[in-house]
């Protein structure tokens, strides 16, 4: 075979893997020109720990190659074929932060630093992958998984998630002066063919808007005149947005403020100058469908059919955002709007059946949900706290009711039973304070696996005060009883991560997804447990895992990186759940390994490696030695 054939062999071998997939084959060329193929047998050393860089990095064409310490006592990382390792050299001219040897026989690609220099100075993707992922064989803690290499946005995806919205869906802002009347804002209205007015004072600072809605309740109900002025029926202070957000970001930002129209200022404050206006028909217009449409078909429906339909129109909508890129954060938000929305209208379905209830309630969610980190529907888990002892019997028959219309839309029932239409979990304040009184003060194991269920919850409407009520409660505790965080650390570290992707990866031995690995059990609970029990510690009361992770970065600025990639690899597996639970048409909990390429497998093992971090820093932290 001739040198020619052999390079291009060499080439269409590695453009198989990550980085070199980027590049096209010619790119490749010059570079497989320069390649020297080895032989290295079994137990063999390519380099050693603290050994001065070779003049050249390596690719695994066939076999595996341990990359471990000097003494074999610690095992970073098994490369296997197509895997690439020794770049270190080719990042920093230091020595080597641990050694490698082939498991087998093994036939590596070495690869000149001059050669790989060359690629990363032409091609900065593939700059950012070697930088991101490897030094030296041991996978950083620093990648990015918010937008992985392979992610690229696609032509299909609606203009709504990627595009800057427009300042304004007309031509000319319409304003009023504060001391304009009624009638001349109906009249100014009516003319420009508009739904709303902004009231601005002289530094065309907003002071207020007036709505159509404003005219129906308070003008044509007689409780406002005409030739009143326009601040007596404006609603204020008016609710701003910066001019520089995207369509998807004003879109969530009238989902969670619950509102059709956002002034747009110079810096995003009513105290600076209005530079235009953006409804909710502006971005209907710029979208046939959104989330917008399916919250206020949610909010009118009383047919439960109609209401099944519209999460399954949800779930179409959450799909094809998955598939076309739309940042997973934003999506999670869409999501848990969604399906906060669903569970509010139920409760009021179910109580104009029953009537009005005896007292106040509050509806919590709990797990995924109550962490605002759902995008699939998964097992129903909510809880009910009431304002009153002795009253369970109405909402037991309440939960009963909406429990049975979330399994109709989709939500199984929970196995465990962890649900509010369970008498120990339909309970009052009083009661759930002393439940989280026994867990604390006595964390047994049962105590803290219940911890670890309640302690994530999210209020839902009704009487959010007795959810915060207890959440204040349940802070002075774990601070009067420091005891406890320690077993909680404890407890999360009974899973550690694999130390390897295929060779050590911990995948079901029995049942219906034998040989599966389960992506909940091994790597998003790991990530969420550390979060939770290190954002209690500091206090930290919001329960979304990745906000937890940016609230520790600025609290302990020692691991700030550290916090910030456990962040962003907990958002990269709740989209890896999402995609293979679409694909799957299931929950997206198990999944075949083989089914990931070598750029996932490299972002797992990052991810194994930030979870090893994490559990090390509660280890030192919270003396889990001395518990377990």
């Amino acid at each position: 075979m001739s040198a020619n054939q052999i390079s291009k062999r060499v080439a269409e071998f590695l453009q198989q893997f990550p980085p070199f997939q980027l590049l096209p084959l010619a790119d490749l060329m010059p570079l497989a020109n320069e390649v020297d193929i080895r032989y290295i047998a079994k137990s063999a050393l390519l380099f050693e720990e603290g050994q001065k860089p070779n003049p050249e990095f390596y690719v695994v064409r066939e076999g595996s190659v341990r990359i471990e310490s000097s003494h074999g006592d610690i095992l970073y990382d098994i490369c296997d074929v197509g895997d690439v390792f020794g770049v270190r050299a080719l990042l920093a001219n230091d020595n080597y932060l641990a050694s490698a040897k082939a498991d087998e026989d093994a036939l590596v690609y070495a690869i000149p630093l001059e050669a790989g220099r060359k690629i990363i100075d032409k091609n900065p993707q593939i700059a950012l992958y070697f930088a991101s992922g490897f030094a030296s064989g041991k996978a950083l803690a620093k990648a990015t998984f918010k937008k992985p290499l392979t992610e690229a946005a696609s032509d299909a995806a609606p203009d709504l998630l990627n595009s800057q919205v427009r300042l304004s869906g007309r031509k000319k802002l319409v304003t009023c002066s504060p001391s304009a009347s009624i009638r001349d804002a109906a009249l100014v209205m009516t003319a420009k063919k508009v739904g709303s007015v902004l009231v601005v004072n002289e530094k065309q600072e907003p002071l207020g808007i007036i709505t159509d809605r404003d005219f129906r309740t308070k003008v044509a109900t007689g409780l406002r005149t005409i030739t009143e002025a326009v601040t007596t029926i404006m609603s204020a202070p008016v609710l701003c947005s910066p001019p520089d957000l995207t369509q998807t970001e004003y879109l969530v930002e009238m989902l969670n403020r619950q509102v059709h129209h956002l002034c747009i200022t110079a810096d995003g404050t009513s105290q600076s100058t209005v530079v235009g206006m953006i409804t909710e028909h502006d971005l209907l217009l710029e979208q046939g469908a959104n989330p917008a449409v399916i919250l206020r078909e949610m909010h009118v429906h009383s047919d439960y059919k109609k209401l099944r339909d519209l999460r399954l129109r949800a779930a179409e909508l959450l799909k094809r955002y998955i598939n076309n890129n739309v940042d997973t954060e934003i999506i999670c938000r869409i999501a848990t709007a969604i399906n906060e929305k669903l569970t509010a209208r139920l409760l009021q379905l179910a109580i104009e059946e029953l009537g009005p209830p005896p007292c106040e309630f509050c509806w919590i969610a709990l797990g995924s949900l109550g962490r605002s980190e759902q995008i699939q529907r998964t097992d129903q888990d909510h809880a009910l706290i009431l304002e009153k002892d002795g009253f369970e019997t109405y909402f037991l028959t309440l939960a009963n009711r909406v429990s049975s219309q979330l399994e109709y839309m989709g939500f199984e029932n929970d196995p465990a039973g962890i649900m509010a239409n369970n008498p120990k979990w339909c309970v009052s304040l009083r009661q759930w304070k002393t439940y989280f009184h026994s867990w604390i003060e006595k964390p047994d194991k049962a105590a803290i696996l219940l911890t670890t269920i309640f302690i994530d919850f999210k209020p839902l409407g009704t009487a959010n005060w007795l959810a915060e009520e207890l959440r204040e409660t349940l802070i002075q505790l774990v601070q009067a009883h420091p005891v406890f965080l320690g077993h909680l650390a404890s407890d999360a570290l009974t899973t550690p991560p694999p130390l390897s992707f295929f060779r050590n990866l911990i995948l079901e031995r029995e049942g219906p997804n034998k040989n599966e690995f389960d992506l909940k059990l091994r790597a998003a609970l790991p990530l969420i447990d550390c979060g939770r029990v290190l954002a209690l510690h500091a206090g930290i009361t919001t329960t979304n895992t990745a906000a937890r992770f940016r609230k520790l970065m600025a609290i302990d600025t020692n691991n700030q990186e550290l916090f910030e990639s456990a962040g962003d690899a907990i958002t990269y597996i709740i989209r890896m759940k999402a995609q293979f639970g679409f694909t799957n048409n299931d929950s997206g909990r198990y999944f075949d390994p083989q089914q990931l390429g070598k750029l996932e497998q490299q972002s797992l093992r990052n991810i194994f490696d930030i979870i090893s971090q994490l559990q090390q820093i509660l280890e030192v932290r919270f003396q889990t030695a001395y518990i377990r």
